[in-house]
């Protein structure tokens, strides 16, 4: 890849092959060549996860039915999977900072547990990048998106949303004729706040037993999970939408257990139904 001519960018392939554009936008993965060729993101901080594609029986499969099982307690500062397929199994574990072979034994241990076998079964590791600081991710014609600009979500690890967000950053502002503000623009959509998703994420998993308690159990929290998710809502809500309705949710919670001790099951459910909203719940 050449930049010597300031109008364009050359991008000369192992195969010969010579492409020639105004712009490039760095769109190949957490291990960008795109980046590494330009020297972009060499600081970047790496998560880890590996996975399998388990072959199931069909009593195997109706015993998960349709249902994404996320699992937690079984490795620090992470999760493991198990999501239904067609025909099989995608079994996985994913980490913040695990050790050399952690992943591969906490991922036998969930397997075991629910009967499955990952014999001769091929495992394939993913390395996770996370965004935790604002680094060089565009230059003046080369812009990075998704993983190879690190704006995986550093809470759930999930990758797909914030690359169409920052795709679309990248085409408005090449568009706009002012790519110079691309990084700026990563930092207002998304950045900012995947730096209150990586101290929520923190919290989280030194945390599960009561983050569940207070968080998990609470449909406000659920609710603006939601939003999140649909992209109406950032970490920085989250986190205030969480907090500032635990008083409510531990009130409501406090008022249906009595009540469903002095007037049974039906009384508390009452209770829950007018303090959340049945659309809430």
């Amino acid at each position: 890849m050449r930049q010597k001519i300031t109008n364009r960018v050359i991008v000369e392939t192992v195969d010969g092959d010579t492409f020639v554009g105004r712009y490039l936008i760095g769109a190949d993965g957490v291990n960008s060549v795109v980046a590494h060729a330009l020297g972009l993101r060499r600081g970047k901080a790496l998560a880890a996860a590996i996975e399998a594609e388990v072959p199931a029986s069909p009593e195997t499969l109706h015993r998960f039915g349709q249902a994404l099982l996320f699992i937690f307690g079984d490795i620090r500062q992470g999760y493991a999977w198990i999501f239904p397929k067609a025909d099989h199994l995608s079994v996985g574990i994913a980490a913040l900072h695990p050790k050399p072979g952690q992943l591969q034994a906490a991922l036998a241990q969930v397997a075991t547990r629910y009967g499955l076998s990952l014999a001769g079964v091929r495992l394939h590791g993913h390395p996770i990048p996370i965004y935790t600081r604002r680094e060089p991710i565009a230059t003046a014609r080369v812009l990075l998106v998704g993983d190879a600009a690190g704006l995986v979500d550093p809470f759930s690890g999930e990758g797909i949303r914030p690359a169409i967000k920052s795709g679309r950053l990248a085409a408005e502002a090449i568009l706009s004729g002012q790519p110079n503000r691309y990084p700026g623009l990563i930092w207002r959509e998304i950045g900012f706040s995947h730096t209150f998703g990586l101290g929520l994420a923190l919290l989280f998993y030194n945390f599960p037993r009561a983050c569940f308690l207070v968080g998990a159990a609470n449909p406000y929290a659920s609710h603006v999970f939601m939003d999140m998710l649909a992209d109406r809502a950032g970490y920085p809500e989250v986190i205030l939408r969480i907090f500032g309705s635990l008083p409510v949710f531990l009130l409501a919670e406090g008022v249906a257990t009595l009540a469903g001790l002095l007037g049974g099951l039906k009384w508390g459910n009452r209770v829950r139904t007018a303090a959340y909203g049945t659309w809430l719940i």
